[in-house]
């Protein structure tokens, strides 16, 4: 069994996928959250939470970003 610290774990994820763990599920999420407003009739708030988001401002500040508009606009 090979220990590494939380610093080296990090560094070989990123190594490995090209971005941070935080950054990985941070994408992962707002992809979800595409799928979720094209495909739902959810309110914004319920997909953010939906997507793991605690705060819906962080989802929206997240989301415009990443894809250079709000939730709202890109459904």
């Amino acid at each position: 069994m090979t220990h590494l610290s939380k610093a080296e774990t990090i560094r070989v994820f990123k190594r490995h996928v090209g971005r941070t763990p935080f950054n990985y599920i941070l994408d992962y999420r707002l992809e979800r959250s595409i799928n979720l407003l094209i495909g739902t009739r959810s309110t914004i708030t319920e997909i953010a939470l939906e997507c793991g988001f605690s705060n819906v401002s962080y989802f929206i500040e997240k989301f415009k970003e990443a894809f250079h508009m709000t939730p709202r606009k890109y459904r």
